[in-house]
């Protein structure tokens, strides 16, 4: 194990159960490899805490467009431009 929150993959591997009582009881902890931060163990209530806090891009542009009723969104149909392909 390398610091309170960092685990060595190996180290991780050997010791899943100890790494899973550590995210429940100290927070989230960090599986490293070749020394670089690969993922995260968390416990499955900040999992859950952190679903609900986190709102996807679409959502918030949703609730953008409700707030302001007079936006009006249009596609620009016209076909675009030519292109050249044969100075490519």
């Amino acid at each position: 194990m390398m610091s309170n929150h960092a685990w060595k993959l190996q180290d991780a591997k050997n010791r899943l159960s100890e790494l899973v009582d550590k995210s429940l009881s100290e927070g989230p902890q960090i599986i490293m490899r070749r020394g670089k931060p690969m993922s995260v163990l968390i416990s499955f209530e900040d999992f859950r805490k952190q679903k609900k806090t986190n709102q996807s891009f679409l959502k918030l542009c949703y609730r953008f467009v409700d707030q302001e009723n007079d936006l009006e969104i249009s596609r620009n149909q016209s076909i675009g431009r030519n292109v050249d392909l044969d100075d490519l």
